[in-house]
């Protein structure tokens, strides 16, 4: 019988950085990921894979976090093909791996299914989606509120993905793969600070789309705080970190 041992070391994934004016205040993907984990997580280890730093062995890891990304997954950069096929194994493998926007994506695209610019162009800011009922979103009502900025998509899960949450913007927001992996396309490590940094920077491009103005009219409309990232962090911790293995 296996007995029930909490996971001490999350390796992160890097697969980008974020704004250099923001991570001069509020560090970058790593520092979020550390204080929405908090005590969760006695150590990180951080692969900075979008700099071609290399992978950890496959036996290594004990459960994995993927991180966001500007770049896109369709790119088919080198170091991305690269990290995808080493988080494909690890799937197998039954590692608890947690993949996030970018990580959400690419772990589509490594597992056969298809990643593309989404037809209804960028999702920012706080929006609802709503869950099927996974243990990744227990506590939270059928619709809750989530902080997102992306513009691609999976437009097509994996053949053994189950598909755990949706809206009318994206129908693939969340996947259950396996017994040990779930991806979401929103970002739970954000906060109200965070997600109207992310539309002032993106500002010109969100007039452009949505017309002028539209930018400011959503920065005055963003919240605080959103309960529902620390929460789904905390499942994911409970559920897949203090699992057996």
């Amino acid at each position: 019988m296996a007995t029930q041992a909490s996971i001490k070391k999350v390796t992160l994934i890097k697969t980008g950085q974020t704004f250099e004016e923001l991570s001069a205040t509020r560090g970058c993907f790593e520092r979020w990921f550390g204080e929405i984990f908090g005590e969760h997580v006695e150590e990180w280890e951080v692969i900075h894979a979008h700099r071609g730093q290399a992978l950890p062995p496959l036996s290594a890891p004990e459960a994995v976090v993927v991180t966001g990304s500007p770049v896109s997954v369709y790119e088919r950069l080198p170091w991305s093909e690269a990290t995808g096929a080493w988080l494909a194994e690890l799937i197998t493998r039954e590692v608890p791996v947690l993949g996030v926007c970018y990580g959400h994506q690419l772990i589509a695209h490594a597992l056969g299914g298809e990643v593309a610019r989404s037809p209804n162009g960028r999702e920012v800011g706080a929006v609802e989606v709503t869950h099927t009922g996974d243990p990744i979103f227990d506590g939270l009502p059928e619709r809750f509120s989530v902080w997102q900025s992306h513009i691609d998509e999976v437009t097509r899960p994996p053949a053994h993905a189950e598909v755990i949450a949706s809206n009318e913007h994206s129908a693939v927001q969340a996947m259950a793969i396996g017994a040990r992996c779930r991806t979401v396309q929103w970002h739970p490590e954000f906060d109200g600070q965070i997600g109207r940094h992310y539309i002032q920077a993106r500002a010109h491009l969100i007039n452009q789309e949505r017309g002028e103005g539209y930018a400011a009219q959503l920065v005055r409309a963003q919240p605080e705080t959103l309960s529902s990232g620390a929460q789904i962090i905390a499942n994911f911790a409970r559920q897949w970190l203090s699992s057996a293995r």
